[in-house]
């Protein structure tokens, strides 16, 4: 029986105490590799063991759990969200979970979700195959031109026509300078960490941006890069100093 790997994040010791044990009794092929009660901790987790499924609490004591997903340097695991509040089930979906599942735990919603999660694990791996493209190599495809396949062909788009890139949950549009959008099953980090960093940067968790089309920066009523298509896209505040050091205003 093939096995995945699991992390759990939730701000109650407890919470994770449950949700690990009945994994453990009713999902004997999901090993739990890590768990994580904070932001830091969950991040750091998620990143140095790449884990199949991530089983995430909404809310931690720092806030909403979706903040940090966004700062994830890869996701490709499988998210299955864990909450009291109903309410935040549209949003997770945003994110293209695999499942959404409510507190206090049933067991047979817990095995459901982990059955979902698989299966779109299962799905992905017989795509890539189908297609020939091993996305666990971002690095060996970013090169003069990305390639972007689906189902029935494998679009090549040059570099130097990409305008920005923009997360839509766990996925990314990437939008053209000839007004051409493509989407793709790949997370803004993952291209993030692999395009020429001479010339993308990544201005907000949501944008990263090529500078051979930025034409102003505006500060007016916030600031934003202002792109040769007229297209306005804000500098998240984190972002600014290391954004003026990347454009040489700071040293």
């Amino acid at each position: 029986m093939k096995r995945y790997s699991a992390i759990v994040v939730d701000d109650e010791a407890i919470n994770i105490k449950v949700l690990k044990r009945i994994l453990t009794d009713y999902c004997i092929y999901i090993d739990i590799v890590g768990e994580a009660e904070t932001f830091e901790e969950a991040i750091a987790e998620i990143d140095n063991k790449q884990p199949d499924i991530i089983f995430l609490d909404v809310m931690l004591r720092e806030g909403e759990i979706f903040d940090m997903i966004d700062q994830l340097a890869s996701r490709t695991a499988q998210i299955i969200f864990v909450t009291s509040d109903a309410r935040f089930a549209f949003r997770a979906f945003h994110y293209d979970a695999a499942d959404f599942i409510l507190k206090p735990l049933d067991v047979s919603q817990v095995i459901i979700a982990v059955s979902k999660a698989v299966k779109k694990i299962e799905f992905q791996h017989c795509f890539n195959e189908q297609v020939g493209i091993d996305y666990r190599n971002e690095a060996a495809q970013i090169k003069d031109y990305i390639a972007i396949a689906s189902v029935e062909k494998i679009d090549f788009l040059k570099i130097e026509d990409i305008m920005f890139f923009t997360a839509e949950g766990k996925y990314t549009t990437i939008y053209l300078a000839d007004g051409r959008k493509h989407f793709t099953s790949k997370n803004l980090g993952d291209y993030e960490r692999n395009l020429n960093n001479g010339l993308f940067f990544r201005i907000h968790h949501s944008y990263i941006i090529n500078m051979n089309y930025v034409v102003k920066i505006n500060k007016r009523d916030g600031t934003y890069c202002e792109l040769s298509n007229g297209l306005s896209i804000p500098i998240a505040k984190r972002r600014q100093e290391d954004f003026n050091r990347f454009i040489k205003i700071k040293e």
